[in-house]
């Protein structure tokens, strides 16, 4: 029962996908990436998600990629420039798929390099060429998000180039010091990356192999069953039969996968995962086993703590190369955080196939009403350092104040210091908010210099850079949003991962500028507007706010979504009302206070000057009557709260 919105809601547990009526929309999420030197690098990446909406509670999926980079070799005895390029472009995954009351039905093309792979509950995640996969609806509810984070250190201001299987699969900025990604950013599955670390001239500063562990063996009860063609090995795309089971049984979640081809090849994984509270310890093991046609394997993983003791996590995943479709590499972490007063220590130790690595870092934060300030010291050795030296040591400074900050990062490895610095300033408006900044940084008897602006808007997030580093100018520009399109319109908004949009149709007010939230997201005056909402939920109303404090406004923004499918863009009409508020004083041209009846609405205005006027549209002028005269006042602009007024 929602008494705010007087909707009731009956629901029958048994019975919980109903069958709403689809029809046909584009939900399409798209980020492009152009980074330049005047040194002949060039680097373009683009990559989208696009659902596509159907009717007959049915929508088609395509996730695409682009990259390319040409750069400039050094010079040869004959002085002639030797120019590397290379270009990356295609289709990872696509799909069609038909939702039923309780089933769904999938066919097409899976890749496990895409961010929709994220929702995976084993190891074995194989890509597919072609696959038909029919499965209970109950697996495609996603339960908690991927837990977990990449931490990397970085001895050079630039972007962290993130390749799997010689794809780039993604492109991040690196500040110098500590960066920490997080796995909802990565593909899911446990798998191998190389990292590079790139300037931003286009050089290689370093490179490092890892394994990402990113599972996700929390769920609810379901199952599917998938046939297909694997991707081609040897000349030969071998057919396929997996099955997948999720259970939970008095709190134990259990996961399931059987794999079996036509080539003698099979793979079969089972995990089980329960979270144990002993007084306020909480802890979270969870136990793998694996088997395929070349061995047996498996892993372990623990987490849990508390605030007293702090919080702890050990993996080991033991030769999990067991088939030709389980990854081929296994792997040991562990870390360790803690809290002391206003300080917080962490340590973290990583094995893989080819490094070895050992991190220790402290923070300290100090906090004021005024500002914060925040010093971060950490030590590495080993990773991208294969040197005798393999060490780095990290210091990070940040002081924030409510719209600005500032920091102060230094690095010092290789016996090299690096040291950057950096300022940048926040503003919000009504229309969203813009960070703008300059950087800078100095090694030795090399530096660079730069500015930066960042705006996240209505219609999406935008950033660009310039900058001369090394003597080589350089710029970079980004964005990333989505195009939602339906019969009642289109309009670009923030990125929807989810598939579903709403569009968000605004009346013009006779001229009146306004703005407001919807879902968190900026409207920003009459037109039509597109936000996210989640897939496969209900909704009967926007939650909307505004902080605005120079008028009143009353928002109703009726909907009716039952369970939304991908692909779906709905559309709402808003009903708004203002009331603006007008309050000073009204003075002529010699200081004077003016006073009488305001023609337009018949409020007072007092001897002194003093007025006070609720309209529902903005006011360009009033006019204002006494005795000896008649006035025009100028209420467009305004002085400390005072009016001018003309004699008319």
């Amino acid at each position: 029962v929602d008494k705010v919105n007087y909707v009731i809601t009956i629901t029958n547990n048994s019975n919980r996908y109903l069958m709403p009526a689809t029809t046909w929309g584009l939900v399409h999420n798209q980020a492009f990436d152009l980074r330049m030197t005047a040194e002949n690098y060039r680097a373009i990446s683009g990559r989208g998600q696009g659902y596509i909406g159907l009717p007959f509670q049915s929508f088609g999926f395509a996730n695409w990629f682009y990259s390319t980079t040409r750069s400039k070799n050094n010079y040869h005895a004959t002085h002639q420039a030797q120019y590397q390029r290379q270009t990356q472009m295609g289709i990872d995954s696509w799909y069609l798929q038909k939702n039923f009351q309780a089933l769904y039905l999938r066919a097409g093309r899976q890749n496990n390099l895409d961010n929709s792979a994220g929702s995976i509950h084993t190891l074995i995640n194989p890509a597919l060429d072609q696959f038909v996969t029919l499965g209970s609806q109950s697996y495609l509810v996603i339960g908690n998000p991927s837990a977990g984070s990449l931490v990397l250190y970085a001895t050079r201001d630039g972007d962290f180039e993130i390749y799997r299987d010689n794809q780039l699969i993604r492109r991040i900025p690196a500040q110098l010091g500590r960066n920490e990604i997080d796995y909802n950013q990565l593909p899911g599955g446990y798998y191998n990356v190389e990292i590079r670390l790139v300037d931003r001239t286009g050089k290689v500063v370093s490179q490092e192999s890892q394994t990402i562990s990113n599972i996700n063996t929390q769920t609810n009860n379901g199952w599917f069953l998938t046939m297909g063609k694997g991707m081609a090995r040897n000349h030969s795309s071998p057919h396929l039969m997996q099955f997948g089971r999720s259970m939970n049984l008095q709190g134990v979640q259990a996961n399931i996968t059987l794999l079996k081809d036509n080539a003698s090849h099979w793979a079969a994984e089972g995990n089980i995962s329960r979270p144990f509270i002993f007084s306020d310890l909480d802890l979270t093991p969870t136990l793998g086993v694996m088997s395929g046609e070349k061995r047996d394997g498996g892993y372990l993983r623990i987490t849990g703590g508390n605030t007293v003791l702090g919080y702890a996590s050990v993996s080991r995943y033991q030769t999990p190369g067991v088939s030709i479709y389980a990854p081929n590499a296994g792997s040991t972490s562990a870390s360790y955080s803690r809290q002391l007063g206003p300080v917080q220590l962490s340590y973290q130790f990583n094995q893989f196939s080819t490094s070895q690595q050992h991190r220790i870092q402290s923070r300290w934060d100090w906090r004021r009403p005024q500002y914060n300030l925040a010093l971060s010291l950490g030590v590495q050795k080993g990773g991208q350092w294969n040197s005798q030296n393999n060490y780095g040591v990290f210091l990070n400074t940040t002081l924030s104040f409510l719209k600005s900050s500032a920091s102060i990062n230094s690095a010092y490895d290789q016996q090299q210091l690096v040291t950057s610095a950096s300022y940048q300033k926040e503003f919000n408006d009504n229309y969203g908010n813009s960070t703008l900044g300059i950087d800078g940084s100095a090694s030795g008897k090399t530096s660079s210099i730069g500015s930066f602006a960042h705006r996240s808007g209505s219609r999406g997030d935008v950033s660009a850079r310039m900058g001369i580093d090394n003597k080589i100018t350089n710029g970079s520009i980004s964005y990333s949003g989505m195009l939602a399109v339906s019969p009642q319109g289109m309009a670009l908004g923030r990125s929807s991962y989810s598939g579903t949009a709403l569009l968000i149709e605004t009346p013009d007010l006779a001229g009146t500028p306004y703005s407001f939230n919807a879902e968190g997201h900026p409207i920003t005056g009459s037109g039509i507007y597109a936000i996210p909402i989640p897939r496969y939920q209900d909704r009967f109303f926007v939650q909307t706010h505004t902080e605005r404090n120079d008028l009143d406004m009353n928002i109703q923004l009726p909907v009716n979504i039952a369970r939304a499918h991908p692909g779906q863009v709905f559309s709402s009409k808003a009903d708004i009302t203002l009331n603006l508020l007008y309050s000073g004083f009204l003075k002529d041209e010699h200081g004077q206070p003016v006073s009488g009846v305001i023609q337009e609405t018949g409020d007072t205005v007092h001897p002194n000057g003093l007025f006070s006027i609720h309209s529902r549209a903005m006011l360009k002028n009033i006019q204002v009557q006494n005795n000896l005269a008649h006035y025009r006042c100028n209420m467009s602009q305004q002085r400390n709260h005072i009016y001018l007024c003309h004699l008319d």
